[in-house]
């Protein structure tokens, strides 16, 4: 049903931010791979969505000495597990804060990513921007849309909304299964 993993206990890595993206395609690049088995041998196929934040959390032993529980809490656990429904609305498998994308500065490039949108997740007032983990910038994802979705989300970010549908529906036109644009 879930998995919640975390980076940077009980010892400290820097490149947490990155570790989580990575994973986060890896399982995702996996589970295709085991999902088209499962359809080969007549089985129901398999999906997966991530939601990846990176920030302070308090990790550790949750629980006593005769129960021992290591796990990860606070605002920013609660944000990674609010962005994997998200990518339901926008027809993603992966979604990660900007503070991850932030955070993943120095190797972002090792990523495509595109921004989504700012959404205000229950439990906290202020927006928080999203973006859609691509996959790795290898050559082996399809990239064609991504120029077109950039000019589209910024006319839609500058109110400029009859050319951001125009933009949009381009972007629709090159992928026609592009869930954000869907």
């Amino acid at each position: 049903d879930a998995v919640m993993a975390f980076w940077g206990w009980p010892l400290k890595q820097e490149d947490h931010a990155v570790r989580a993206m990575k994973t986060s395609i890896r399982m995702v690049e996996k589970l295709k791979v085991m999902s088209e088995d499962f359809e080969r041998r007549g089985l129901p196929g398999l999906g997966i969505r991530t939601g990846v934040n990176s920030g302070d959390a308090a990790v550790g032993n949750m629980g006593s000495k005769s129960r021992f529980s290591i796990t990860a809490m606070g605002d920013n656990v609660t944000l990674a597990a609010r962005l994997e429904p998200i990518n339901n609305q926008y027809g993603t498998d992966q979604m990660i804060s900007g503070a991850t994308l932030e955070m993943a500065d120095g190797e972002r490039d090792e990523f495509l990513t595109r921004p989504i949108d700012l959404v205000a997740v229950k439990g906290r007032s202020m927006g928080t921007a999203i973006h859609e983990l691509i996959g790795f910038n290898d050559g082996k994802n399809f990239t064609d849309h991504l120029a077109p979705w950039a000019e589209a989300i910024d006319l839609y970010r500058n109110m400029k909304f009859k050319e951001a549908i125009l933009a949009f529906e381009k972007v629709n036109q090159i992928k026609p299964d592009d869930g954000p644009t869907m």
